[in-house]
């Protein structure tokens, strides 16, 4: 088990998806807090779409 968890690709996906709910109830939220109503998928798709190029970006190099 400790193998499986201490695999590069299981940590980035791990990150993509924590930090991709983080800011899709951010969007959420906000987008509610507007008053816009929109399908589900445009905050999931802004928010996943955003994590997953920070992780990209900024963060996959520091898991080796």
């Amino acid at each position: 088990m400790n193998e499986f968890i201490n695999n590069r690709y299981v940590q980035l996906a791990s990150l993509v998806v924590g930090i991709g709910i983080l800011f899709y109830l951010l969007v959420w939220i906000l987008f509610r807090a507007l008053g816009v109503e929109l399908p589900w998928f445009v905050p999931f798709i802004m928010s996943f779409g955003s994590s997953t190029y920070l992780v990209w970006r900024y963060l996959a190099y520091k898991i080796g």
